[in-house]
Order: structure tokens, then sequence, then C-alpha cells
């Protein structure tokens, strides 16, 4: 993230936050070491309950991560590769705009976007693809909010969770807390259809995606 703050440098930090690039193995090292005890922390914090962790940034970790805890579990959330674009965008532009100490407007958001989400998404499908079944979901965004609770059942019971009922109460109470949320509506004129066209459509034809409004074959 010290690429939102210093825009100056932004692909040497971003190479070097996300996928490691360009740094020494120490450097890893003192990563996973620093992961670890953190980790240790939020453990004793949480009296030992499993700890769930959400951070985009390691869904290009996940063989590493593995490495680390053999026993962990991932989930992974897909969302329509043409939504996807219009939000990280809209994502980008905020954070550099509220985070940014240095000028960034010789950056095209719309090219970082367009040319991470495939190195992500590629070490993603990589690291998870003989993965045993019980360490590793995958499902759409637009399944888990049409059907949450049906979703989250499925996640326990894949995953070996333990008893869901444990916990339906729980979710039950949040999900009625965010019902009248209103995500932001996107727009995805000829040129963003275009481009997502070009550089994603690997990734629209894995999971079954289309251009939305027309009919998609993901759940």
């Amino acid at each position: 993230y010290h690429g939102l703050y210093f825009p100056s440098r932004f692909d040497e930090h971003f190479n070097r936050g996300v996928y490691f690039r360009g740094c020494a193995p120490l450097e890893v090292e003192n990563w996973k070491q620093t992961f670890q005890y953190f980790m240790r922390k939020l453990s004793i914090l949480q009296s030992g309950r499993p700890i769930l962790v959400k951070n985009p940034v390691y869904t290009a970790r996940v063989s590493l991560l593995q490495s680390m805890y053999p026993e962990a579990k991932f989930i992974h959330i897909h969302r329509n590769p043409y939504r996807v674009f219009e939000s990280m965008k809209n994502f980008y532009s905020n954070l550099f705009h509220e985070l940014a100490f240095q000028k960034y407007d010789h950056l095209s958001i719309p090219d970082i976007v367009l040319e991470h989400y495939p190195r992500i998404m590629d070490r993603l499908i990589s690291d998870t693809e003989h993965m045993r079944s019980h360490q590793f979901i995958e499902l759409g965004y637009d399944e888990l909010n049409q059907r949450p609770l049906s979703v989250l059942r499925e996640i326990y019971k894949r995953l070996e969770l333990g008893a869901f009922e444990e916990d339906e109460d729980i979710f039950t109470e949040y999900l009625d807390s965010v019902k009248r949320y209103q995500k932001n509506p996107y727009s995805h004129d000829s040129e963003t259809i275009e481009k997502v066209n070009r550089h994603w459509g690997n990734y629209v034809d894995h999971w079954g995606y289309a251009v939305p409004g027309k009919q998609e074959g993901a759940t």
C-alpha cells in the first residue's frame, strides 16, 4: 500500500508489496515472521477462535500462506469482471485522492487495474488448482448476495467449519443490519466492454460471465 501514499514509485511499491517482486529472501522471511507474530496476537485477542482474514493482497499469496499454515482454509468470491473493472477504478481514484502525498496524474488508473487483475487471478488459479476440497471454495458474489444464508451453510459444510446452526443467528442479525445498503451503480460503455473483453476475456469465460444486463452464466 506504500504505492498509494507515494505514487511516484507506484509500480515498485506495488510489485514489492503484492508479489514480493524485487524483495530479497530475507525481506520475505521478515514479512512471514511479522505476519505470524500478528496472527498470534489476534489469536490471543480472539481467545483461540479461528481467525477470518480478508485482504485482497493475499489473493496473490495463497501458496505462501498455505506453506505457513498447512491447515488454513481459503474462500474466493469472484465477481463479474466488467463490474470489477469499474469498481476498482473507483477504488483507486478514491484512495489516491485521500492518501497520496505526491502527485499521481502520471498514472493511468484503468491501466493499473487492467494489468494487475490478471496477474493476481493467475496466481490464485495456479495456487488453488490442486488444493483439497475442504480447504478451498470458490463462489460467485451474485450467488452470495442473492441467498447468503444458503451459501454460508454450504461454506461451513465444504470447509468443515462446524455446525452452521450455532452461528446462523449472528449472520441473520448482521444481514438485517445491512439490508438497506445501496451498492454503487456502474455503467458499462462500449469502451469499457472492449477493454475488458480484450484484457480479461479469459476470466469472463472462466467464471461464465457476460456483460451486465445480458444473460449471465455465473451464479
